[in-house]
């Protein structure tokens, strides 16, 4: 059985989700694979399509993305045969848009992965130029958690945890920037958060990229927790040697489905 936790945050972009969450579980269902899937909803005014789901929860509208993945992973926990789990939230439709060949892609993935004993992480990844020093070893590719799948093993690796509690400690809601990041954190790696987060004229920059300040120091708190997450999730996969497996298009043809294809 493929789990399967959408997060809903945006109104907008609720229908968007209800339209991959059908499309993943008619992938599964035609090769053979049962699913249960949970939806999390973090906004009142976002309601998805409770047809697509086995059921429907009131967030706790905490620690960002991962505590709502989190929610939907424990109520995941215990079911028979569980081989991998799905997560994904709305900002996959909202501010990526992936075409169909993606997720056709993703779920083959997922489905051909069903019997691996080895962890696996599979989903599209960043990286950088440079790397950067993420507990004690240095990174510079990570799967990006918009959506991502994690085999039975890869969660028995993380101790079924995808948000790491002690992770958001090591990030201050304070201002400046030397009073923000943790002195446990490598000087590589809080030079590139600041300068994503805090550097609107740095390349590359989060677009809502501003200095930091007393009044904001909040809001990037809980950017620079899920970006700590996301990285120490690969980081723990890696370290355990499991395997991460990409999802983008190869060859000519899925390329061009990838950019022109139907969604």
């Amino acid at each position: 059985m493929i789990g399967i936790v959408g997060v809903y945050y945006y109104p907008d972009f609720a229908a968007g989700l209800d339209r991959i969450v059908r499309l993943l579980k008619r992938q599964f269902h035609a090769a053979g694979q049962t699913t249960r899937a949970i939806a999390v909803r973090n906004s009142s005014g976002a309601q998805p399509d409770a047809s697509c789901f086995d059921q429907v929860v009131v967030g706790a509208n905490q620690h960002q993305e991962f505590g709502a993945y989190q929610e939907g992973l424990d109520l995941l926990l215990g079911q028979p045969s569980l081989s991998h789990v799905v997560f994904i939230n709305d900002s996959a439709h909202g501010n990526h848009d992936h075409r169909r060949i993606i997720w056709q892609k993703f779920a083959s993935q997922v489905v051909s992965t069903a019997s691996d004993t080895r962890p696996a992480l599979i989903g599209p990844t960043n990286s950088r130029q440079n790397s950067f020093i993420v507990r004690g070893a240095p990174m510079n590719r990570w799967v990006s958690t918009h959506f991502f799948a994690m085999n039975q093993a890869a969660l028995a690796a993380v101790d079924h945890t995808v948000r790491d509690p002690v992770v958001d400690e090591l990030i201050f809601p304070r201002h400046p920037e030397s009073r923000f990041f943790s002195p446990l954190l490598h000087a590589s790696y809080t030079r590139m958060l600041s300068d994503w987060l805090f550097r609107p004229d740095s390349s590359p920059s989060w677009y809502r990229a501003e200095p930091l300040s007393e009044q904001n120091a909040g809001k990037f708190a809980g950017k620079a927790r899920s970006i700590l997450q996301e990285h120490y999730l690969t980081s723990k996969l890696e370290w355990v040697s499991g395997s991460v497996i990409e999802t983008r298009p190869a060859g000519v043809r899925e390329k061009l489905l990838a950019r022109y294809g139907p969604r």
